[in-house]
């Protein structure tokens, strides 16, 4: 039996003839969006979930059609359909999955850059200030990062970026993990609700946060919407260094939330999460095939390949748009290494601009929507 909760609605009677037809499984999930959308008020796009056998998804309208390698495994009318509409697990690869509604305020000011059908302008921060971690050691070669080494110094360094991402006219401004202190976040969410400027969306980095009960800190990178108010939160999955002989100590992150939006479905990931290709640990990215993933993010050069390889793929085979602020370690400067926003365009051929430090217009990416 199939469980439409939004709606209270059985659909028992539409599929109890044919339960095993796909064609009629299909039609009663259009027939439940369909209905959902004319059930609505305002400018609300429906998202179901439906249960079966005690298996939930999310289901919702594409915010733009995948290209044909993603399901080419699957059966022909399935595949078309998986083509049009993002059917979300509750649970994949034992990790909760959860969809997030944006607030009407982002709502309408994301319907405004769609009505545009300008480039969507990301500017993408790092600091090369020399400022660097306070990494506390623990024992078996493992640590943490409670602080920077001059926080009054990224400070300063972080509102010269604010100021430059105004100039610019930025819709989008996300900078790089490990870059961002707690202190340093809450002053930056003050700062977009004190100030005019053209931001809608802004992820402020990530950083260590209190640790728990046992001890161990969270990694959190958060989406802020253009008045500083949390939309919503990513906590780390994939600690960095855990294949090596020192390695981040983190309490690991469980649920993948990913946000609906005028522009599409938006993930965010942290650093590894991205780029992990380890089928025991990484996470389901083409599966869900978002528009648009925005990956704070840590590493040498070496990384930087590693989650051009992911964006490429996921460009190629979902059109997904990536933004990847690296920092540095140590916060020095070191080329091509502060990161890119790669994405397809109309035809499916790849495009990608690294990130230029060295001038205001080479941290902007226009991508278009």
């Amino acid at each position: 039996m199939l469980y439409l909760e939004n709606g209270h609605t059985t659909l028992d009677n539409l599929i109890k003839s044919h339960p095993d037809s796909q064609l009629v499984w299909l039609a009663a999930l259009d027939w439940a969006l369909n209905k959902r959308h004319a059930d609505l008020a305002g400018d609300r796009e429906p998202v179901t979930m439906v249960s079966h056998n005690e298996v939930k998804w999310t289901v919702f309208q594409r915010h733009r059609p995948l290209g044909p390698i993603v399901y080419q495994k699957q059966s022909y009318h399935v595949r078309n359909y998986l083509s049009y509409h993002c059917i979300i697990p509750e649970m994949e690869r034992q990790r909760e999955v959860r969809v997030v509604m944006s607030p009407p305020s982002l709502r309408i000011a994301l319907r405004s850059l769609v009505a545009s059908q300008r480039p969507l302008k990301c500017y993408l921060g790092s600091f090369a200030d020399g400022i660097h971690l306070c990494k506390k050691v623990l024992p078996g070669e493992k640590c943490s990062c409670p602080k920077l080494s001059d926080w009054k110094g990224r400070r300063k360094n972080l509102y010269q970026a604010l100021e430059e991402a105004r100039s610019l006219n930025a819709d989008v401004v996300v900078f790089p993990e490990l870059s961002i202190c707690a202190g340093l976040c809450q002053e930056l969410g003050a700062w977009l609700q004190d100030n005019t400027h053209p931001f809608c969306m802004v992820v402020p980095g990530s950083f260590h946060e209190e640790p728990d009960s046992m001890g161990k800190p969270i990694n959190r990178t958060m989406l802020l919407d253009g008045n500083g108010r949390e939309v919503f939160s990513h906590e780390k999955m994939i600690p960095m260094g855990t294949d090596k002989a020192c390695y981040e100590v983190i309490r690991r992150g469980k649920r993948l939330h990913l946000l609906k939006t005028p522009l599409g479905l938006v993930a965010l990931a942290i650093c590894r999460d991205f780029l992990e290709d380890d089928l025991s640990i990484s996470l389901p990215w083409q599966q869900i095939a978002p528009d648009w993933a925005i990956v704070p993010s840590m590493t040498a050069i070496q990384g930087i390949r590693a989650h051009k390889v992911r964006a490429k793929s996921l460009a190629n085979c979902c059109g997904t748009r990536s933004l990847v602020p690296n920092q540095c370690p140590y916060g020095i400067f070191v080329e091509n290494s502060h990161g890119f926003a790669s994405w397809p365009d109309g035809k499916g051929d790849f495009h990608e601009h690294i990130i230029d430090p060295s001038s205001c217009e080479g941290r902007l990416a226009r991508i278009p929507i």
